[in-house]
């Protein structure tokens, strides 16, 4: 999987990648990986074990700056913790491992977008990154094969 790459210049961060619609507004598929076997405690939800592996998170971004904003705000080690995944994105178990962007002006996507990812695997923690939804949850553990995943999760997509 390509990495991703991140500079930061005169205070100014900037956010590289082949895909040119990450500033536009949308939904995300973030993939993660954890490097090893770690409990993390999530917000006020407790603690929770995580095994070695990549996961995979579906998020949006309706805000000034869109996708590529929000991306930015993920790559920070250091940040306020907001939503969920915050608690993964800034624990040194695990690394941003890739992305993909989906631009859209349509609100409330992500309930089709988690279940095509359902397609493949189950969330990984019951209401994960959906306190706004009714989804089951938006982080998905796929293991070491994520082509597979996005193999399932396109073909759930287009069906």
């Amino acid at each position: 999987m390509r990495e991703l790459k991140y500079e930061q210049k005169e205070g100014n961060s900037e956010l590289r990648s082949p895909l040119n619609t990450c500033g536009e507004k949308g939904y995300y598929v973030l993939f993660l990986k954890c490097t090893r076997d770690v409990n993390v405690k999530i917000k006020d939800r407790g603690e929770f074990y995580f095994k070695r592996g990549y996961y995979a998170y579906i998020g949006s971004s309706f805000i000034r700056g869109g996708i590529q904003a929000r991306l930015r705000h993920h790559l920070k080690k250091k940040k306020k913790k907001f939503w969920h995944i915050d608690f993964l994105t800034s624990n040194e178990s695990f690394t941003i491992a890739g992305y993909i962007c989906l631009s859209s002006q349509k609100r409330g996507l992500e309930a089709e977008l988690a279940e095509a990812a359902e397609e493949y695997c189950e969330p990984y923690i019951k209401g994960f990154g959906a306190t706004d939804t009714k989804d089951a949850g938006h982080l998905f553990f796929i293991g070491e094969d994520v082509f597979e995943f996005l193999y399932h999760f396109m073909k759930g997509l287009f069906a």
